[in-house]
Protein backbone atom coordinates (compact mmCIF):
# COMPACT_ATOMS: atom_id res chain seq x y z
CA UNK A 1 0.00 0.00 0.00
CA UNK A 2 1.28 3.44 -0.91
CA UNK A 3 1.72 5.90 1.94
CA UNK A 4 1.52 9.11 -0.10
CA UNK A 5 -0.47 10.05 -3.20
CA UNK A 6 -0.71 13.27 -5.12
CA UNK A 7 -4.09 13.77 -6.83
CA UNK A 8 -5.67 16.54 -8.88
CA UNK A 9 -7.95 18.72 -6.76
CA UNK A 10 -10.62 19.45 -9.34
CA UNK A 11 -14.39 19.50 -9.16
CA UNK A 12 -15.74 19.41 -12.72
CA UNK A 13 -19.26 20.58 -11.88
CA UNK A 14 -20.40 23.60 -9.88
CA UNK A 15 -22.16 23.23 -6.57
CA UNK A 16 -25.37 25.31 -6.49
CA UNK A 17 -24.91 28.51 -4.47
CA UNK A 18 -27.62 27.60 -1.93
CA UNK A 19 -25.26 25.01 -0.46
CA UNK A 20 -22.61 27.60 0.41
CA UNK A 21 -19.00 26.47 0.84
CA UNK A 22 -17.95 23.63 -1.47
CA UNK A 23 -16.62 20.89 0.81
CA UNK A 24 -16.95 18.04 -1.67
CA UNK A 25 -14.30 15.39 -2.07
CA UNK A 26 -12.57 15.66 -5.47
CA UNK A 27 -13.67 13.07 -8.01
CA UNK A 28 -10.04 12.00 -8.57
CA UNK A 29 -9.88 10.89 -4.92
CA UNK A 30 -13.00 8.75 -5.24
CA UNK A 31 -11.90 7.29 -8.58
CA UNK A 32 -8.48 6.32 -7.19
CA UNK A 33 -9.83 4.39 -4.22
CA UNK A 34 -12.98 2.90 -5.72
CA UNK A 35 -10.87 1.52 -8.58
CA UNK A 36 -8.21 0.13 -6.25
CA UNK A 37 -10.50 -1.41 -3.62
CA UNK A 38 -13.47 -2.71 -5.63
CA UNK A 39 -14.42 -4.48 -8.83
CA UNK A 40 -17.06 -3.71 -11.45
CA UNK A 41 -20.49 -4.70 -10.13
CA UNK A 42 -19.48 -4.30 -6.46
CA UNK A 43 -21.68 -2.41 -4.04
CA UNK A 44 -20.14 0.77 -2.59
CA UNK A 45 -21.59 2.43 0.50
CA UNK A 46 -21.36 6.12 1.39
CA UNK A 47 -23.00 6.47 4.84
CA UNK A 48 -22.32 10.23 4.86
CA UNK A 49 -23.36 10.85 1.25
CA UNK A 50 -22.90 14.62 1.37
CA UNK A 51 -23.29 15.93 -2.16
CA UNK A 52 -23.06 12.49 -3.80
CA UNK A 53 -19.58 12.62 -5.31
CA UNK A 54 -18.78 9.06 -4.21
CA UNK A 55 -22.11 7.82 -5.54
CA UNK A 56 -21.67 9.62 -8.89
CA UNK A 57 -18.12 8.40 -9.50
CA UNK A 58 -18.94 4.89 -8.28
CA UNK A 59 -21.76 4.66 -10.80
CA UNK A 60 -19.48 5.93 -13.59
CA UNK A 61 -17.01 3.15 -12.68
CA UNK A 62 -19.73 0.47 -13.09
CA UNK A 63 -20.15 -0.18 -9.38
CA UNK A 64 -23.47 0.08 -7.55
CA UNK A 65 -23.61 3.04 -5.15
CA UNK A 66 -25.73 3.33 -2.02
CA UNK A 67 -25.73 6.27 0.33
CA UNK A 68 -27.35 7.82 3.37
CA UNK A 69 -27.65 11.57 3.84
CA UNK A 70 -29.28 13.49 6.69
CA UNK A 71 -30.01 16.75 4.88
CA UNK A 72 -33.05 16.47 2.62
CA UNK A 73 -31.92 19.15 0.14
CA UNK A 74 -28.67 17.24 -0.40
CA UNK A 75 -30.61 14.01 -0.99
CA UNK A 76 -32.57 15.76 -3.78
CA UNK A 77 -29.32 17.11 -5.24
CA UNK A 78 -27.76 13.62 -5.24
CA UNK A 79 -30.82 12.05 -6.85
CA UNK A 80 -30.49 14.50 -9.74
CA UNK A 81 -26.76 13.67 -10.15
CA UNK A 82 -26.97 9.87 -10.44
CA UNK A 83 -28.83 7.37 -12.57
CA UNK A 84 -30.16 5.34 -9.62
CA UNK A 85 -31.43 8.12 -7.37
CA UNK A 86 -33.44 5.61 -5.36
CA UNK A 87 -30.14 4.32 -3.96
CA UNK A 88 -29.71 7.35 -1.68
CA UNK A 89 -31.69 7.30 1.55
CA UNK A 90 -32.73 10.36 3.53
CA UNK A 91 -31.73 9.35 7.06
CA UNK A 92 -28.96 8.91 9.59
CA UNK A 93 -26.03 6.56 9.88
CA UNK A 94 -27.34 5.31 13.21
CA UNK A 95 -30.37 3.78 11.46
CA UNK A 96 -28.30 2.26 8.64
CA UNK A 97 -29.31 -1.39 9.26
CA UNK A 98 -33.01 -0.44 9.13
CA UNK A 99 -32.73 0.80 5.51
CA UNK A 100 -32.33 -2.75 4.20
CA UNK A 101 -29.50 -1.86 1.83
CA UNK A 102 -27.47 -4.64 0.21
CA UNK A 103 -24.28 -5.74 1.91
CA UNK A 104 -21.46 -3.46 0.77
CA UNK A 105 -18.17 -4.60 -0.73
CA UNK A 106 -16.55 -1.23 -0.01
CA UNK A 107 -17.34 1.73 2.21
CA UNK A 108 -15.73 5.03 1.21
CA UNK A 109 -16.75 7.96 3.36
CA UNK A 110 -15.79 11.21 5.00
CA UNK A 111 -17.56 11.66 8.33
CA UNK A 112 -18.37 15.08 9.77
CA UNK A 113 -15.45 16.64 11.64
CA UNK A 114 -15.36 18.23 15.10
CA UNK A 115 -12.55 20.20 16.72
CA UNK A 116 -11.73 19.61 20.38
CA UNK A 117 -12.90 23.12 21.25
CA UNK A 118 -16.18 22.65 19.32
CA UNK A 119 -19.48 22.89 21.14
CA UNK A 120 -21.98 21.47 18.66
CA UNK A 121 -22.22 17.81 17.78
CA UNK A 122 -21.90 17.08 14.05
CA UNK A 123 -23.64 13.74 14.52
CA UNK A 124 -26.73 15.74 15.53
CA UNK A 125 -26.44 17.83 12.34
CA UNK A 126 -24.61 20.54 14.30
CA UNK A 127 -27.75 21.38 16.29
CA UNK A 128 -27.11 19.75 19.67
CA UNK A 129 -24.56 20.78 22.27
CA UNK A 130 -21.75 18.35 22.66
CA UNK A 131 -18.15 17.83 23.58
CA UNK A 132 -15.32 16.29 21.59
CA UNK A 133 -15.51 13.24 23.86
CA UNK A 134 -19.20 12.80 23.00
CA UNK A 135 -18.34 13.22 19.33
CA UNK A 136 -15.79 10.40 19.57
CA UNK A 137 -18.38 8.19 21.30
CA UNK A 138 -20.80 8.86 18.42
CA UNK A 139 -17.99 8.24 15.92
CA UNK A 140 -17.39 4.81 17.48
CA UNK A 141 -21.11 4.00 17.39
CA UNK A 142 -21.44 5.20 13.78
CA UNK A 143 -18.68 2.95 12.49
CA UNK A 144 -19.90 -0.02 14.54
CA UNK A 145 -23.16 0.44 12.65
CA UNK A 146 -21.33 0.58 9.31
CA UNK A 147 -19.56 -2.69 10.12
CA UNK A 148 -22.93 -4.45 10.35
CA UNK A 149 -23.55 -3.55 6.68
CA UNK A 150 -20.24 -4.67 5.18
CA UNK A 151 -19.22 -7.97 3.63
CA UNK A 152 -16.65 -9.88 5.69
CA UNK A 153 -13.90 -9.07 3.16
CA UNK A 154 -14.95 -5.46 2.54
CA UNK A 155 -12.64 -2.49 2.94
CA UNK A 156 -13.52 0.64 4.90
CA UNK A 157 -11.81 3.81 3.66
CA UNK A 158 -12.23 6.93 5.78
CA UNK A 159 -11.26 10.35 4.44
CA UNK A 160 -10.41 12.44 7.50
CA UNK A 161 -8.01 15.20 8.52
CA UNK A 162 -6.46 16.64 11.63
CA UNK A 163 -7.78 20.13 12.34
CA UNK A 164 -5.93 23.32 13.12
CA UNK A 165 -7.96 26.25 14.48
CA UNK A 166 -6.54 29.37 16.11
CA UNK A 167 -3.31 27.61 17.05
CA UNK A 168 -5.08 24.55 18.48
CA UNK A 169 -4.59 21.17 16.83
CA UNK A 170 -7.22 18.45 17.04
CA UNK A 171 -5.62 15.09 16.25
CA UNK A 172 -8.83 13.80 14.68
CA UNK A 173 -7.03 11.37 12.36
CA UNK A 174 -5.21 9.73 15.25
CA UNK A 175 -8.28 9.63 17.50
CA UNK A 176 -10.41 8.19 14.69
CA UNK A 177 -7.66 5.71 13.82
CA UNK A 178 -7.58 4.37 17.38
CA UNK A 179 -11.36 3.95 17.39
CA UNK A 180 -11.47 2.29 13.98
CA UNK A 181 -8.57 -0.03 14.87
CA UNK A 182 -10.66 -1.39 17.74
CA UNK A 183 -13.39 -2.42 15.29
CA UNK A 184 -11.57 -3.12 12.02
CA UNK A 185 -8.27 -4.56 10.81
CA UNK A 186 -6.01 -1.54 10.21
CA UNK A 187 -4.04 -1.85 6.96
CA UNK A 188 -2.48 1.59 6.88
CA UNK A 189 -2.91 5.24 6.09
CA UNK A 190 -2.36 7.20 2.91
CA UNK A 191 -1.56 10.90 3.00
CA UNK A 192 -3.09 12.77 0.06
CA UNK A 193 -1.48 15.84 -1.44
Amino acid sequence: MKTFLRLQYEKPDELPSEFGHDIRTPESFVEEFVTEFSQEGDTVLGPFAGFGTTMKVTEELDRVPYGVEYEEDRVSFIRDRIEHGENVVHGTIFDLPAYDLPTADLCLTSPPYMAEEGETNPFQNYTGKGSYGEYLTDFRRAFATVKECLASDAHLLVDISNLKNDGNVTTLVWDAGRILSDQYHFEGEIVIG
